[in-house]
């Protein structure tokens, strides 16, 4: 059902408004004075049901008679007897909003609707109302679509009410801009160097809680040296590593992420590696990438510069006869298509992955110059598939380590290797958790990253906010 207010001068300007926008098949469902003219509330696509059983349920009243179950009038009858049928069915709506259009802004003058202003008209043997019977239409309860409740009701479009969420979200935000204030003011005052610690190390781009957690681990009655350098240690001992496991173990290993964040290059790099750490002919790669243009072309290329066996995999019956053949090589790498979060087409991509009979390892591929919340993003979708680790990419294209960091650190998602150059295999290396919050630290000085006080109010306020939660 889609609701609209209509305002005009008069009633019958009013009703032929409703008709040229909704159609003959519009249905008023109250009307009343206003000032500078009249106000109709009409409906298109109107479902009778969820009237006729609020007016069921409803007891009646004693000043007047229960209506009957109200039919739709046609807009294009008379004025007369369209307000004279509607006028039940707004009665019908007043008893209904208090538990099942809970949504809509009924006003309370719509309640008390004047009967001298727009009086129904009866005849004297039935309370019935007088309705054209040429012009009265009966209604089919429509199906109800998939995923909504038949009763639900449309008020989007409301003016008052997109106003008020508006205003609410206004109200909101002040409200959280204040608290986060509150908040860190009283970090400041309480916590002194707690509050400074996490000041240095948001500005490393560490996220406000996992600053807070480390920053809460330091003991207090120490200078800020020692406990910077303290804060620093936690930070890298919470760093948890895979110790170069796929170039020492091999096994089959499957890089997924999304799309752009460089796993055919990284596979390459892998290969070319454990080719001239164990030799040749001890390597195949596997793509189940059909969807970008170019992307198994790039794999077999790199394929024949290592003396590696490529293969294509469309379905899992395919991935699952290729692993098979495949069972007399050490190390088997699967390229994956780069999908979005949000791309429709991934769902099959990790199915393929999960339902394998053998056993394979999945990292995650997160590219550093990625922002937070794509990262958090990718770690959220891709671990319905089990990960092992991750991959940090791009390192040599990002100015800052401490979001890729962060998002490590919150899901404890163990770094395997980390790559910050095009060069194959070169600029791959086993991660080390020292070596991570060094560069990160040099990235911030390098850039000069610094972080204002708005800023740090408001994420830590935020953390705090959800904290109380």
């Amino acid at each position: 059902m889609k609701i609209k207010r209509y305002f005009a001068s008069d009633i019958r300007q009013a009703i032929r408004r409703v008709r040229d926008e909704q159609g003959p098949d519009a249905v008023i469902l109250s009307n009343r004075r206003v000032e500078g003219g009249v106000e109709i509330v009409a409906a298109i696509d109107y479902d009778e049901s969820l009237f006729s059983a609020s007016a069921s349920e409803a007891a009646p009243t004693p000043t007047k008679a229960a209506a009957p179950a109200a039919s739709r009038s046609d807009v294009g009858s008379s004025e007369r007897a369209l307000v004279d049928d509607h006028y039940h069915k707004s009665s019908a709506i007043d008893r209904l909003a208090p538990r099942e259009v809970q949504r809509a802004e009924f006003s309370s003058a719509a309640e008390n609707q004047s009967a001298t202003t727009h009086p129904p008209t009866r005849s004297p043997s039935s309370s019935k109302p007088r309705v054209n019977p040429q012009s009265t239409k009966h209604t089919q309860s429509k199906p109800a679509v998939p995923g909504r409740s038949p009763h639900s009701m449309e008020w989007e479009q409301d003016p008052a009410l997109v106003g008020m969420k508006n205003e609410l979200r206004e109200l909101r935000g002040l409200v959280e801009q204040q608290l986060s204030g509150f908040a860190w003011g009283n970090m400041e005052r309480q916590h002194p160097l707690h509050a400074r610690l996490m000041r240095q190390l948001m500005a490393l781009g560490i996220s406000a809680q996992e600053s807070k957690r480390v920053a809460r681990a330091v003991n207090e009655k120490q200078s800020f040296e020692q406990a910077w350098n303290l804060a620093l240690t936690i930070m890298t001992q919470s760093l948890a590593i895979t110790e170069d496991d796929i170039l020492s173990e091999g096994g089959i290993v499957s890089l997924v992420g999304p799309t752009g964040v460089g796993k055919t290059t990284t596979i390459a790099k892998l290969a070319a590696r454990y080719t001239l750490r164990h030799g040749a002919g001890r390597v195949a790669l596997i793509t189940t990438d059909n969807y970008r243009i170019g992307a198994q072309e790039q794999l077999r290329t790199f394929g024949q510069i290592l003396g590696a066996p490529v293969y294509v995999a469309k379905n899992y019956q395919e991935l699952e006869q290729t692993i098979e053949m495949l069972d007399d090589k050490e190390l088997v790498l699967i390229d994956t298509a780069g999908m979005s979060p949000s791309d429709m087409r991934l769902t099959e991509q990790l199915s393929m992955l999960r339902n394998t009979l053998r056993e394979v390892k999945c990292y995650l591929v997160l590219s550093a110059n990625s922002q937070a919340a794509g990262l958090e993003a990718s770690v959220e979708t891709f671990k319905k598939v089990g990960l092992e680790g991750c991959i940090i990419s791009k390192i040599d294209e990002s100015a800052s380590l401490g979001e890729v960091l962060s998002i490590v650190l919150s899901h404890n998602l163990p770094v395997a290797y980390i790559s910050d150059g095009q060069q194959v295999p070169e600029d791959l290396h086993p991660a080390r958790s020292q070596d991570l919050v060094s560069r990160c630290i040099d990235m911030a000085e390098k850039y000069n990253h610094s972080i204002s006080d708005e800023a740090i109010e408001l994420q830590f306020g935020k953390v705090a906010v959800n904290a109380n939660v």
